[in-house]
């Protein structure tokens, strides 16, 4: 099953159904309509071949709004008895755990902003979030939402990861003690104990739950394989990268990850392409503009690091900026850059990490180690990938890069 975040790219779009098949890599394709007249609803559903147009199935819903969550799991157990029909094997219906239609309608809205990633959104769907557990407490999806939207902004370092770890750690837990049969509060739960607690071999198998419960559930996939990447399991990761691509294939951030995946491996060229499809997607994907940065600066590019770092506020492009500038031999820009940093510093939080890429540029690695400790103590999440980023390679032969390593218990 393709991704929701894929498939509503067609949404009102006028689109021949050969083509949404070739562009998701679905051979089957549901698609319906809504009509709503005072409380009552008018839903139409059908199942289409992609490849010969034929309809499999086609069925009209009458019900009232206040049955919106009947209808819903009654069109999904249809679509799931046609599934079992022709591809024997997929699992059943998963029932929502939404307590009712305005609650599930700000859930979706929160999600839509989380897939943004941008820290403002983020912070947007946090906001929305708090206001829906208050009405909704046992709200399961929304507490791992709430999870899921401080690890984001912990991983490049929007706030401090440190300070949000106990809402993290209560939000993912709360969510999987709510709906443990889920397979998106697994995932999340995965996630907690992964990126902040370095828990990787129990983190491993929370996924591995996760995929028993949804094996089409693309965020785990992601998740997983990320997690494998920070280890050093490039294959295993590249495969997980694979199928979430395969599953959401139309999601700019699982395109930039797998352009970072390749850019890890040394494949500059196919993380370029990657990188160009991410940003078809979203051209303002922030994700994607760092790895971008990292790739030039791999490729010793460091005019094409300026060009595309140079407008963004980000301070790990700030950083990333400064370190390019050094490279360059232009010390004066590069002081520009770090008080740039120290500016932002005193209006909002700023990882030590991004003065810590701008030390590996100017070649001080004492100061360099200094802030990736600081890093490390803040749970700025980018560090978990100390073992693999090649930006980090200039401090890999000093005991200060195995100890720190160490301490998020991986191995060098």
């Amino acid at each position: 099953m393709i991704a929701r975040t894929s498939a509503f790219h067609f949404k009102g779009a006028s689109i021949d159904i050969r083509e949404v098949g070739q562009r998701l890599g679905a051979n089957l394709v549901i698609e319906g309509s809504v009509r709503k007249a005072g409380e009552q609803l008018r839903i139409t559903a059908q199942a289409i071949q992609t490849e010969s147009g034929h309809h499999l199935w086609s069925e009209t819903f009458r019900r009232e709004l206040k049955d919106v969550f009947a209808i819903q799991e009654e069109i999904a157990q249809s679509v799931a008895d046609l599934l079992r029909l022709h591809m024997p094997g997929v699992q059943g219906a998963v029932q929502s755990s939404a307590p009712n239609l305005d609650a599930y309608t700000a859930y979706l809205q929160a999600r839509f902003l989380i897939h943004q990633q941008s820290p403002e959104a983020l912070q947007a769907a946090l906001g929305q979030l708090r206001k829906l557990v208050k009405v909704y407490p046992d709200y399961a999806l929304a507490y791992s939402d709430m999870a899921a939207a401080n690890g984001l902004l912990a991983l490049f370092g929007a706030v401090s990861g440190r300070e949000v770890y106990p809402e993290v750690k209560a939000n993912a837990e709360r969510g999987y003690a709510l709906a443990p049969e889920s397979g998106e509060t697994c995932t999340v739960l995965g996630g907690l104990r992964a990126w902040f607690e370095y828990r990787w071999d129990e983190a491993d198998g929370i996924y591995d739950r996760a995929l028993r419960l949804q094996p089409s559930h693309a965020r785990a996939h992601m998740f997983r394989a990320m997690a494998l990447l920070c280890q050093g399991d490039f294959k295993a990761a590249e495969t997980g990268l694979r199928r979430s691509t395969e599953l959401d294939p139309l999601s700019a951030s699982d395109c930039a990850r797998m352009a970072y995946l390749h850019y890890v491996k040394g494949n500059y060229p196919s993380a370029a392409e990657h990188l160009r499809q991410s940003f078809e997607l979203d051209r303002d994907y922030p994700e994607a503009g760092l790895y971008e940065g990292l790739l030039h600066f791999q490729q010793q590019n460091y005019d094409a690091v300026i060009q595309c770092l140079s407008p963004s506020v980000s301070p790990l492009n700030i950083g990333l900026l400064a370190a390019a500038h050094a490279k360059e031999g232009s010390l004066s820009r590069t002081g520009e850059c770090i008080e740039r940093l120290h500016q932002l510093a005193a209006r909002q939080y700023v990882t030590p990490l991004a003065e810590g890429f701008a030390a590996i540029g100017m070649g001080d690695f004492d100061l360099a180690f200094q802030c990736l400790d600081e890093a490390v103590n803040h749970k700025t999440n980018f560090v978990n990938l100390l073992a693999v980023e090649p930006f980090f390679y200039p401090l890999r032969s000093d005991r200060r890069f195995a100890k720190l390593l160490k301490r998020m218990s991986l191995s060098h």
